[in-house]
């Protein structure tokens, strides 16, 4: 009784702080910043030196998960494209990765980071893109809360989790399980596991298990390893490379707005009885001739 009137009291407190700092969090902590839809793309700039998205998903109210934006700004440095969303943004950012990706002939990885709540959410968005006929190369969960099954679309996923405060369900993670048919690759990493003590600063919990610099080096380790570098990528994805041939030509063949033959050119020419005049008649041969001569294309 005693033991449960314990528990009871840390709950309450910890509830009342994290509504504190919420609130506190609220006037404009950057953790709370609101990622950008537009930014859920499958193919991302040539100029990026390594393929590949990462989507970095904060737990409940953002700012307890700091160190998902420092995972975020550390695969930048490496080149990779990483953007970071809140919580209450995951099921808008579900639906748009899902249609943005939808029937895309192999777009590139698709990977999904998440703390507390987060780690639920990118469950929820790997499910919606499985429905959208969507591959997930790689889901990196740190202390999920609720959801506790990969969908049968997620290639690799990393579950790294300690238990409950006070030996209850309490800030706790849970160790998960795969869809049925899912042919992808599971681990679970207790982090209280001495086994595991290599990737701990001190005593992990719900709290600080996304600060850790090991565990942050090693989760980018991962991340790397299947976001590689573009021109090792694209020797081994010709609909890719095709797909990249066809932007660098797209601006060739088009023809320029000067070269189009200007539609008023027929109206102005016009003689008073309605019908096209002598000048007209000349104006609309050279349109027609400029409109039907090859475009130079390099080499050629």
């Amino acid at each position: 009784m005693m033991k449960q009137s314990i528990k009871n009291g840390f709950r309450c407190a910890w509830v009342a702080c994290v509504a504190g700092l919420a609130l506190a969090g609220a006037g404009g902590c950057g953790q709370t910043t609101r990622g950008q839809m537009e930014w859920a793309q499958p193919v991302t700039e040539e100029s990026t030196p390594r393929v590949g998205r990462v989507y970095l998903m904060r737990g409940w109210v953002g700012v307890f998960s700091s160190g998902i934006d420092q995972m975020g700004e550390t695969l930048r440095s490496h080149g990779v494209t990483a953007h970071v969303y809140q919580h209450d943004q995951a099921e808008e950012l579900a639906r748009t990765i899902a249609a943005n990706y939808r029937n895309v002939p192999d777009p590139e990885p698709i990977v999904i980071i998440g703390h507390s709540y987060g780690s639920d959410d990118a469950i929820k968005i790997a499910r919606a893109c499985d429905q959208a006929g969507v591959p997930v190369e790689m889901i990196v969960a740190l202390d999920c809360v609720d959801e506790s099954v990969i969908p049968k679309n997620v290639k690799t996923a990393f579950n790294f989790w300690t238990p409950g405060a006070l030996g209850g369900n309490f800030l706790r993670g849970l160790p998960m399980t795969q869809e049925a048919g899912a042919k992808g690759v599971l681990h679970n990493v207790a982090m209280r596991d001495p086994a595991n003590a290599h990737l701990c600063d001190g005593r992990p919990d719900h709290v600080n298990l996304d600060k850790g610099p090991k565990l942050q080096a090693e989760i980018v380790k991962q991340v790397l390893a299947v976001c590689p570098e573009r021109n090792t990528w694209l020797a081994t994805r010709p609909l890719a490379r095709a797909r990249v041939a066809a932007a660098k030509l797209a601006p060739v063949l088009l023809p320029k707005a000067s070269m189009m033959p200007a539609p008023a050119v027929a109206t102005r020419a016009k003689s008073a009885a309605g019908g096209p005049s002598a000048d007209a008649a000349k104006l609309t041969d050279r349109a027609r001739q400029s409109s039907s001569s090859t475009l130079p294309v390099d080499g050629n």
